[in-house]
């Protein structure tokens, strides 16, 4: 119950404040949801069912900024955007995952 309370709201920050980051070519933001992210991930890694996998929505946020950082104008938006999808699209799948559970009253 608890890090449904916690680590949602978290995520979902996470993914609005990338998207922002990737359209205003801010790589601060981007920096700021891995870090809104970074419990939740660590969370998961810590799961038997996640291990690694967890820690792909930090790696792909710090992907992100780097490809806003190092390439110029459309590549380096469209692929920083591409990453922060596939993280939305991880969330998404996990939560949808989880709301199926039989454990989830």
């Amino acid at each position: 119950m608890i890090v449904t309370l916690f680590f949602w709201p978290a995520v979902a920050a996470s993914i609005l404040v990338a998207f922002a980051g990737a359209l205003l070519r801010k790589t601060t933001l981007l920096l700021v949801a891995a870090a809104l992210v970074l419990p939740a991930s660590a969370y998961l890694a810590a799961t038997p069912r996640f291990e690694v996998w967890g820690l792909f929505p930090v790696g792909g946020y710090l992907l992100a900024a780097l490809a806003i950082r190092r390439l110029d104008g459309l590549p380096g938006r469209t692929t920083s955007l591409s990453l922060i999808a596939g993280n939305a699209w991880f969330f998404a799948d996990f939560f949808a995952e989880v709301s199926r559970s039989p454990l989830n009253p």
